[in-house]
């Protein structure tokens, strides 16, 4: 495959992207970690499709979500956030959580946004067995 100098620099500024999204999403991302994850992936597919969204408000109006939560007051909603969670911090986690009246808030301590992370992954699977 014949690739030009173009295409050359949007791959290797797409990875760059992915390196900084990851190791902002997990607390304790080692370098190995990253390069297995980076190797996995698409790092142009991932970077385009991440900033056509937030270039975009992911096609939201500011406080849509937040605004329009009446049609899930009646259902039971565990909201499961990273303690260091950089990219939906725990404050946005917890309005949610007081604009839902049968939603239960749970913090995972020492994780960040991935839901990787062992507390993160403990606490979903637990969240998941509640409602069996």
């Amino acid at each position: 495959m014949i690739q030009n100098s173009d295409s050359i620099k949007q791959f290797k500024y797409s990875r760059i992207w992915a390196e900084y999204e990851i190791k902002l999403s997990g607390l304790e991302i080692s370098d190995n970690e990253l390069e297995q994850t980076l190797n996995d992936f698409n790092p142009l597919a991932f970077g385009l499709l991440e900033n056509y969204y937030m270039a975009n408000n992911c096609f939201l109006e500011e406080e849509q979500l937040m605004n329009n939560l009446t049609n899930l007051n009646d259902i039971p909603i565990i909201v499961v956030n990273g303690r260091y969670d950089m990219i939906c911090p725990p404050i946005t986690a917890y309005k949610l959580h007081t604009k839902l009246p049968k939603s239960k808030l749970i913090m995972a301590e020492s994780s960040g946004h991935w839901m990787g992370e062992k507390p993160i992954e403990k606490e979903l699977l637990k969240a998941m067995l509640e409602f069996e």
